[in-house]
């Protein structure tokens, strides 16, 4: 999938070692970790790891540059020692969001300036070769506040940017810009922009497989809660497609939305209306139509956030946040792994299959049978239970099979599924 390191090596910049392979009690190790900056308040808010196996850094800083703050970029080799550092700006506050390495080894970065533009506050893009010089730098804005949130480059050479604006549409509104491999913008108007009266902004992007974009941010103009979680669907000309809202009560944002294989997407974030604690990670997966399959909160008492998600090559999901619930200071960063859902209720003797191998059991007798007209699963032993377990080993759901007549129905196996958890037992009684 894209991006893969982006997510994973945020967790070594942080002093985690990710391992190809966990034995169960081992914990993670420090490998390295690394701090950057001088005497006043300096930022990193994003990093990738690089082609050449170091990684790229992107913030803001208040101890160097030409004024308040200052875009502050670092590179790293692969054990997170400086080989450069730089930082773009003007007299005022700037501040980088978002860092891409782009095709020919340099690095497009995302952020806000208020030095240049035409507003208090405007997009900024500033594009830069492989040794962090500026090749150009765009603003994008009028005369309200505008920020840039994410970036990536398209295949046509060219970049997408998501955020939110006050200059255009209507309140604050999640915004697209589409420009060339100058930063020139190509769509008109400039800012194509999505959302109702309130405010609404958009956190992350990706590219989706029919060539348009799926953005992830917050609305306070749809939905049940102060804030809601916005996902929204653009074509390849940034054209309106379709918009869903997640969340409850209370406030849920969309931190970060990959589109995963089977052209649904995953998105990660944060709630305030679910979980056990005053806020908790928030997962969400939807199918292609933006139509939720199964959300899922993870968490304590505290305050947990899910900034980036990541689907892996066994069609799991790795998610990166922080936690203020566990671990060892008042924020501790956050990883969680999940396995794959085991199979999908189309294949309903799969279903099966994989419970009785997970289980070890070799009896015929619980060999499963389709029975289309009764839209069952046939030959489950009466006494026999499903049980579906999650990835941090709680049980969440046992489903019993229907004892007079020892069949499974497609819904009780669904709702399994729905919910996102791993069938791996067939729990025999008597």
């Amino acid at each position: 999938m894209k991006s893969v390191a982006a997510c994973t090596m945020l967790v070594v910049l942080f002093g985690l070692l990710l391992p190809t392979e966990t034995v169960a009690g081992d914990e993670p190790g420090v490998e390295w970790e690394k701090t950057f900056g001088d005497i006043a308040d300096d930022r990193g808010y994003n990093v990738q790891r690089t082609t050449d196996g170091g990684y790229i850094i992107s913030g803001w800083t208040y101890s160097s540059g030409a004024g308040d703050s200052d875009v502050y970029l670092i590179k790293t080799d692969s054990s997170g020692n400086k080989e450069w550092e730089t930082t773009f700006g003007g007299p005022k506050f700037e501040g980088g969001q978002h860092v891409r390495q782009t095709a020919d080894d340099g690095y497009i970065i995302i952020g806000v300036t208020n030095s240049i533009g035409a507003g208090s506050g405007d997009v900024y893009l500033i594009r830069t070769n492989s040794n962090g010089v500026s090749l150009w730098e765009k603003s994008f804005g009028g005369s309200a506040n505008d920020y840039g949130h994410s970036v990536q480059q398209t295949p046509d050479g060219g970049y997408i940017i998501t955020g939110g604006t006050r200059s255009f549409g209507g309140g604050s509104d999640a915004f697209l810009i589409k420009t060339d491999s100058d930063g020139n913008p190509v769509w008109d108007p400039v800012f194509k922009t999505y959302g109702g009266a309130g405010d609404d902004y958009g956190w992350s992007l990706d590219l989706t497989d029919d060539g348009g974009y799926i953005i992830a941010g917050g609305t306070k103009s749809f939905g049940a809660g102060s804030d809601d979680l916005y996902l929204v669907k653009a074509g390849s000309s940034g054209s309106f497609q379709w918009e869903a809202i997640f969340g409850g009560g209370s406030y849920d944002v969309g931190g970060w939305v990959q589109q995963t294989a089977d052209s649904g997407y995953v998105i990660t974030g944060w709630t305030r209306s679910f979980g056990a604690g005053s806020e908790d990670l928030y997962l969400i997966k939807t199918d292609s139509s933006g139509n939720a399959q199964w959300e899922k909160t993870f968490g304590g008492s505290d305050v947990e956030t899910g900034n980036c998600v990541e689907q892996t090559s066994d069609g799991g999901y790795v998610i990166v946040g922080t936690t203020s619930s566990s671990g060892a200071g008042s924020y501790d960063v956050y990883l969680i792994k999940l396995a794959p859902v085991g199979v999908l209720v189309e294949n309903l003797v799969d279903l099966v299959k994989i419970v009785n191998d997970e289980s070890g059991i070799t009896n015929s007798s619980l060999e499963a049978k389709l029975n289309p007209a009764l839209n069952t699963l046939d030959d489950i032993n009466d006494n026999n239970n499903v049980a579906a377990i999650n990835t941090l080993g709680n049980f969440i759901k046992a489903v019993e099979g229907q004892r007079d007549k020892g069949d499974i129905s497609v819904d009780d196996a669904q709702d399994l599924i729905d919910a996102a958890q791993y069938i791996i037992d067939l729990l025999t009684n008597g």
